[in-house]
């Protein structure tokens, strides 16, 4: 193959990968799209997909293997994203949680002490722009409903993206952060 693009990624980003050699490295940002970009281009070449929005130029009379060795990743072991270990221990880092510190705990503990209620929710805030910093090249920023209560992301574009939905480094950054915040 001499090139590869790929359409259509997080907030509509296009990928070009030009000048493709025997051995080629993918890098980028966390959410950037590189793992769905490597899911579309094996699905693409298998012949599981074809109907992916990717435009592949070969070079003429010569056909490479191309060997695919996914990450391992929990959630690939757990066949499906929402189901991996990192996913559940980040929901039990967010969501109420009687057993260990959670987001939500530290939100109701305005309730609790309520003369120290703007502290808390400047502690948020706080916490909030040190992780869309984090975030920042992925244009995602951190946002929390209150009806359900849940944490998300929201796009440039004005999407939402659940926490499941994030990158495994994205959740296993948003993880460390969390539990530095908590302490």
């Amino acid at each position: 193959m001499n090139s590869i693009e790929s359409c259509n990624l997080w907030n509509g980003k296009k990928i070009v990968w030009e000048k493709l050699k025997n051995v080629n490295i993918l890098v980028g940002i966390n959410g950037s799209g590189k793992t769905t970009f490597l899911n579309r281009l094996y699905d693409f070449i298998s012949g599981e997909n074809r109907k992916i929005d990717l435009t592949i130029t070969p070079l003429p009379n010569r056909v490479a293997p191309i060997t695919y060795v996914r990450a391992i990743d929990n959630s690939l072991v757990d066949k499906k994203k929402n189901e991996s270990v990192l996913t559940k221990q980040l929901e039990l880092a967010i969501n109420q949680n009687p057993k260990a510190p959670s987001f939500f705990n530290y939100r109701l503990r305005a309730l609790d002490a309520p003369e120290k209620a703007s502290l808390f929710h400047e502690n948020i805030i706080r916490f909030f722009g040190f992780v869309n910093r984090f975030f920042e090249e992925s244009e995602k920023t951190i946002a929390v409903s209150s009806i359900p209560a849940r944490l998300f992301f929201k796009t440039k574009t004005g999407g939402e993206i659940g926490i499941e939905q994030l990158s495994s480094g994205e959740k296993q950054l948003l993880y460390i952060l969390l539990q530095v915040f908590l302490q």
